[in-house]
């Protein structure tokens, strides 16, 4: 019995040996040459546009072992090996790839140790823009130049693609200076000094996300800085009205201190539609005894509907005191201006120039629309006051 139980044990002994030797056949063919080794691979690649390049933007974890990004284009037949030194802490780096085509590229990259050991790939698109991108930018378009009680003030038509704005001016005390501003409407230029003239240019991103901006060339705006102020609408508010439309109609009364001329109050139409008159009560901010000017702008591209006829200007110091078809005491009139009928847009704004010698103090402005081109319905849209 004890010698069958020898002879099991080895012939079991054999068979594991044998098992073990099979399974080390299998794993042998991967091993030759040394076994691969993968580095951990980035947190996330990013391929940035650029200007006759690409950037690839690349976020590590505690790589410290990474010492080269491989970056592959054109099925590999391209490459650039970029040395790297990372910390032993969370990184982004930029590697830039110098391109020759202004073209949309597909990309693989590596990251690799000193060992030439990889990451697994990482691929992406990115695109290379040129001279042909950059001749087809156009400075962007001024609304409007103004002084305004805190300095310059410029009004951009924004255009798709623009990252931002430079423009170069002469402050009051002589020196010149430039100020670079967001995409902004309006871009104040602190300190300038009337009668001079700005010159400006665009830059522009061809992508949201591009590393390079493209800029357009230094252009010379033909009107210098008025000596007129324009004053702040920021620092105004209506704090009364007859009645306005609030669903989904312009936006409502405030919109008449809001420099986007698609938003507008309009009267109350829903239902029972209110009757003419209408008015608003605009706060200055404070009393105003040097008022010039007075721009007043209708519900633009309202074709067919140009409802706003007569706009009466009347000034008072108490917002609550009553408004009556006539100036009265505590609404002194200032003056008047009537829309054409006519639905071009040219027709859209009027102008009220003040009479030299007439008392604007005041601190509260009631614009008076007594009567419409479409009887009950009226609508405006942007209202700018000018002081000397």
């Amino acid at each position: 019995m004890k010698t069958n139980r020898i002879i099991a044990g080895t012939v079991l002994a054999c068979m594991t040996l044998t098992a073990c030797e099979g399974m080390m056949d299998v794993h042998q063919k991967y091993v030759e040459g040394g076994e691969i080794v993968y580095l951990p691979p980035p947190l996330s690649t990013e391929f940035l546009a650029g200007e006759a390049r690409v950037v690839v933007k690349m976020a590590f974890f505690n790589s410290p072992n990474v010492k080269s990004i491989d970056v592959y284009w054109n099925d590999g037949k391209d490459s650039l090996i970029y040395p790297v030194t990372l910390p032993a802490k969370d990184t982004v780096i930029y590697v830039p790839v110098p391109l020759a085509d202004a073209k949309r590229y597909n990309f693989t990259v590596y990251s690799t140790d000193a060992y030439r050991n990889r990451s697994l790939p990482a691929t992406g698109f990115g695109t290379a823009y040129d001279t042909l991108y950059q001749k087809s930018l156009k400075d962007l378009p001024v609304s409007r130049i103004a002084l305004s009680e805190d300095g310059g003030l410029v009004q951009w038509i924004l255009a798709e693609g623009l990252h931002s704005t430079e423009v170069r001016y002469e402050k009051r005390d002589g020196d010149d200076t430039t100020v670079t501003a967001p995409a902004v409407v309006n871009t104040l230029l602190p300190n300038v000094k009337t009668g001079v003239k700005m010159t400006y240019r665009s830059l522009f991103l061809p992508e949201p996300t591009a590393i390079d901006t493209f800029k357009t060339a230094w252009l010379e705006y033909a009107d210098p800085f008025p000596a007129e102020i324009l004053l702040d609408k920021a620092r105004m508010t209506v704090v009364h009205y007859s009645d306005e439309e609030e669903v989904n109609e312009g936006g409502g009364a405030q919109m008449i201190l809001n420099d986007d001329p698609t938003r507008y109050w309009h009267s109350h139409w829903r239902g029972a539609p209110a009757p003419s008159p209408h008015w608003l009560i605009v706060d200055m901010g404070k009393s105003r005894t040097n008022i010039i000017r007075m721009e007043i702008t209708r519900r633009v591209n309202a074709a067919p509907y140009a409802d706003a006829k007569t706009v009466e200007f009347r000034l008072g110091d108490n917002p609550d005191a009553a408004v009556t078809a006539s100036a009265n005491a505590d609404w002194r009139d200032i003056g008047q201006i009537e829309f054409n009928s006519n639905q071009n847009p040219s027709y859209d704004m009027e102008v009220l120039t003040i009479t030299p010698g007439t008392d604007t103090g005041g601190r509260y402005l009631l614009l008076y629309l007594k009567d419409s081109h479409r009887e009950p319905f009226n609508g405006l849209s942007k209202l700018d006051i000018y002081t000397d």
